[in-house]
């Protein structure tokens, strides 16, 4: 191999492939690029058609002239070129539009161009898979739906002793498996006034399905008091006693159906009923109202505003208070619910405010809030 430096003299021809790419440099060994191909050809250059012609001599490396008709070779469909004549060995894709069936025989595509062979109509597919329960979801395709080795794993529809679908995964010529049933099913209080969405823990075997509800459920309330939300764990001590067609009633449910009973003796709508009721607020309202007694009687002023407005209207209505300090904001959201606000929050710290709204079920407690701190006050005052 020749070393290419100042110093050496190479009296071998360099040999590289010229820009051409079918002759060899002639030259002596050199350094830098090689000259361009001066060999030329005497035969005529032309077309593919033959429509244009370059007449010899043509230098080496040059292309076929450009040619203005149109494209005389065959093609795979009837269609006439919309191209013209080129040097390049394949045509360009037919761009007309027709129309064509889709892949999974659905229904014929309309505007689809003629090099598309191959056409999905975007509906489901729809066939009966192999394991003759379910039908397939893929999209619109070609060829099997489910490949070699692959087997279906949709929800066994199936129906358990209980009434509800197995739901494990399809199991074709095989019995249903002996697990308990994780439906929710829906369970109420004697009354008919508390309801709640438990597990149905049909079937399985002994003990698997209190294990099972005792993880699950469990975990949950404990996430549920660790982000300071209230946890009403009636429903899972039922569903762990085995006990799911009834809930229990508790203490407002009691203090519903009297006043279901006062009601019906005193011949009045039980919507109007709770102005009768005496409420008890929460220590929390009530220390508030004893500090900030300006703060919380404006509240209950809007409050009181809203139930006549909706009253009048017959309507929600919404009322947005100012921003407001996180501690006010909680008067807000624990005083609604004794009026059947719906309250929110919206907005960033420091510019954080509380939306409510009220419908026809809002009413105004007896007593209020300022009202039931002035009575509890009252014997100290005359002692």
């Amino acid at each position: 191999m020749c070393l290419k430096d100042t110093e050496h003299l190479c009296l071998l021809p360099c040999n590289k492939l010229l820009r051409c790419g079918i002759h060899r440099c002639e030259e002596r060994c050199h350094l830098g690029h090689c000259p361009r191909c001066y060999n030329a050809g005497f035969e005529e250059l032309t077309c593919h058609c033959g429509a244009q012609v370059i007449y010899p001599p043509i230098p080496c490396g040059t292309s076929p002239p450009v040619c203005d008709q149109p494209c005389s070779r065959m093609h795979d469909c009837f269609h006439p070129a919309l191209h013209n004549c080129h040097n390049e060995e394949v045509c360009p894709p037919c761009p007309v539009l027709v129309s064509r069936m889709c892949m999974g025989g659905h229904r014929n595509c309309v505007n689809v161009p003629c090099h598309a062979k191959k056409v999905s109509c975007g509906s489901a597919c729809g066939r009966l898979l192999t394991c003759g329960q379910h039908f397939c979801k893929r999209l619109c395709h070609e060829g099997v739906c489910l490949d070699n080795g692959v087997v279906c794993t949709s929800p066994c529809p199936l129906l358990r002793p209980c009434g509800h679908p197995c739901q494990s995964p399809c199991h074709p010529g095989d019995p249903c498996p002996t697990v308990v049933c994780r439906m929710k099913v829906k369970v109420i209080c004697n009354c008919g006034r508390k309801s709640d969405m438990v597990p149905c823990l049909a079937g399985g075997e002994s003990g698997a399905g209190f294990a099972s509800l005792s993880s699950e459920d469990l975990a949950m309330c404990m996430r549920q008091l660790e982000l300071g939300q209230p946890v009403d764990v009636e429903a899972t001590l039922c569903a762990m006693r085995g006990d799911q067609s009834r809930l229990k009633c508790d203490e407002e449910c009691a203090q519903w159906q009297r006043n279901r009973l006062l009601a019906a003796a005193l011949n009045i709508d039980e919507a109007n009923l709770s102005a009768m009721v005496s409420v008890v607020y929460s220590p929390f309202l009530q220390e508030k109202a004893r500090r900030e007694p300006e703060v919380t009687g404006k509240i209950e002023e809007e409050f009181r505003r809203l139930v006549e407005k909706v009253r009048k209207s017959g309507e929600k209505c919404s009322y947005s208070f100012p921003v407001m300090k996180k501690d006010h904001r909680q008067i807000i959201h624990e005083l609604a619910s004794y009026y059947n606000f719906r309250s929110l929050s919206y907005d960033t710290e420091p510019r954080r405010n509380v939306v409510v709204t009220a419908s026809r079920d809002s009413l105004l407690p007896y007593p209020t809030l300022m009202a039931a701190v002035k009575n509890s006050e009252k014997p100290n005052s005359t002692a």
